[in-house]
């Protein structure tokens, strides 16, 4: 199934999306949404039209067919897949793609279908050749670079080699393309509640979107919400079109 994805200057990427959640994300500076969701459950055009509708957002539907959504909200374009995560991973990749950001929020870790959390070294190893530089990567969990459950230092900057020497998942393998273990993910902030207020606590000199994203704390039961800015280093041609290339097949 070839898809022609529209012209674009941003490009968002939520994996097992839900129904609930992907009105929020408009708020973002992207003009191209593409998501993913396995479990039809979640992915029918009836829930996603009425928790638009429901938060405000108007929503016109371009098509519906068994293996996706294609609608508009606010002059933005969305795209709901319903296959795993990685499959639409490889359509990004085919179509000739960079992702300026990454949402790794509320991704069910195996629940629903997944057979793997996005938030780990396998899935992260085919994410991260499809990652335009300077990506924004908002995360309520990434094991490898957490110090602790404490709200104010649960999370740290850190580089791909923290992935890569994490415990691999026993499901799903690692990418065999040849990345750079200097990839740095470089916290920027982190939003925490302090009383009954949410505040983000600064640590990068970047902008984040952050505030953007409260409502996955105030209405969805997140705890905390981080935001880093990936920093891709300098390839040699012959990496590029290695990386380019990629093994992709899309069913």
């Amino acid at each position: 199934m070839d898809i022609s994805f529209e012209p674009h200057q941003r490009l968002c990427y939520y994996p097992s999306c839900h129904h609930q959640t992907p009105w929020i994300l408009l708020n973002l500076d992207c003009d191209l949404f593409i998501m993913s969701e396995k479990a039809r459950q979640f992915s029918r055009w009836e829930s996603f039209r009425a928790s638009f509708e429901r938060h405000g957002r108007s929503v016109e539907l371009i098509e519906k067919t068994p293996q996706y959504l294609h609608f508009r909200s606010d002059s933005k374009t969305v795209w709901v897949f319903r296959e795993d995560n990685r499959e639409t991973l490889a359509r990004i990749a085919t179509a000739g793609l960079k992702i300026h950001h990454f949402v790794g929020i509320r991704d069910g870790c195996m629940d629903g279908g997944n057979h793997e959390c996005v938030n780990e070294g396998p899935f992260l190893s085919h994410l991260l050749p499809l990652a335009a530089d300077d990506m924004q990567y908002t995360t309520d969990h990434v094991e490898p670079l957490q110090m602790s459950w404490e709200r104010r230092r649960k999370f740290r900057s850190g580089s791909w080699l923290d992935f890569c020497m994490s415990e691999p998942s026993r499901r799903a393998p690692v990418s065999n393309a040849r990345l750079r273990e200097d990839i740095r993910f470089e916290l920027q902030g982190v939003l925490v509640k302090m009383g009954e207020a949410l505040q983000e606590l600064r640590f990068g000199e970047e902008m984040t979107a952050l505030r953007k994203m409260q409502a996955f704390r105030r209405a969805h039961g997140v705890g905390i919400l981080a935001e880093y800015r990936v920093r891709l280093p300098d390839l040699h041609r012959e990496e590029e079109l290695f990386l380019a290339a990629g093994n992709w097949r899309v069913r």
